[in-house]
């Protein structure tokens, strides 16, 4: 009998705090108001309002742990052990003061939260990533033993960089205890309108990788059915609700523009998965890693 599933938890794995467009003009505003201008409020009329809508005080690391009848196993990690321990400085500095400002809470790790639920870390045998960003990948090191599951462009991208963005996104550090890693081709079977990588070694059928390309050459998203419903985890696929709503915060702007490997990838997937989201299917959860309402919601039904 093959492996079924048995249980779903969601897992915060980092508070991020980025430095938002509220804060920029907040603080643009208190130093302009010592002037004898009408700039402040010139500032407020144009972002106040709409800005205030669309922001988020925090993001998560929105992160998977799956419990089958013969494997635990964990999708995206957030930031790990080492991470929290060297007090950051395992990260990049713009991640680390401006991108990211994680809260750094050792209790947050899936290490800790994986104990706090009463297995064992060393039970984990198998870790999914939507792709190796850092706030995806930080605990890779906690679980050594475990098979990491990802798209073949991803792991390409990130051992053997080629473009400038690659160049500076990867941490060779947040793989350096040589994982075992476990590759897939971006083709296979239809799920919805998307493809989704055939079969995954040694994993339940109801676990599908979904390659959504934008973010990254490699990024992925992946599905759960249980119970008769879907999870659709897209990862960095969007970053906010809103986008779904039609709606772009001005940090997710500036953010695609610094970060997006294929912009017109990652407009054409989020379409698709817009329109997905619109046919409003009872039994399907539409959520990223970082939308906080989102995380919310799941984690507390």
């Amino acid at each position: 009998m093959s492996d079924q599933i048995v249980k779903v938890h969601h897992l915060n794995c980092a508070t991020l705090c980025p430095v938002s467009l509220k804060n920029i003009i907040n603080n643009t505003c208190k130093v302009l108001s010592k002037l004898p201008l009408r700039i402040p409020n010139i500032l407020k009329d144009i972002g106040g309002k709409n800005v205030q809508e669309v922001i988020h005080e925090h993001l998560v690391c929105h992160c998977l742990l799956i419990e089958t009848k013969k494997k635990l196993i964990l999708m995206d990690t957030g930031l790990g052990r080492k991470d929290v321990q060297s007090s950051g400085s395992r990260l990049p500095i713009e991640f680390l003061k401006i991108i990211g400002r994680p809260l750094l809470k050792l209790e947050e790790t899936a290490y800790h939260q994986i104990i706090k639920l009463g297995y064992s870390p060393d039970d984990l045998t198998d870790i999914l990533v939507t792709h190796l960003d850092v706030d995806h990948v930080g605990g890779l090191a906690d679980f050594p033993q475990a098979t990491v599951h990802l798209l073949d462009a991803e792991l390409d991208s990130a051992i053997n960089p080629k473009s400038y963005i690659q160049k500076h996104r990867y941490l060779a550090k947040m793989w350096d205890h040589n994982p075992k890693w476990k590759t897939y081709r971006a083709s296979g079977e239809k799920w919805n309108d998307f493809y989704s990588v055939k079969e995954l070694e040694g994993l339940p059928t109801e676990i599908k990788m979904i390659p959504l390309r934008g973010h990254t050459q490699g990024h992925c998203g992946l599905v759960i059915e249980h119970q008769g419903n879907s999870l659709f985890f897209t990862g960095d696929a969007y970053i906010s609700k809103k986008q779904l709503q039609g709606i772009t915060p001005f940090e997710v702007l500036l953010f695609n523009k610094l970060i997006q490997e294929d912009i017109n990838l990652y407009r054409e997937n989020l379409e698709r998965i817009i329109q997905l989201k619109n046919e409003a299917l009872p039994s399907l959860s539409i959520f990223c890693s970082h939308d906080p309402d989102e995380y919310h919601h799941l984690s507390n039904p």
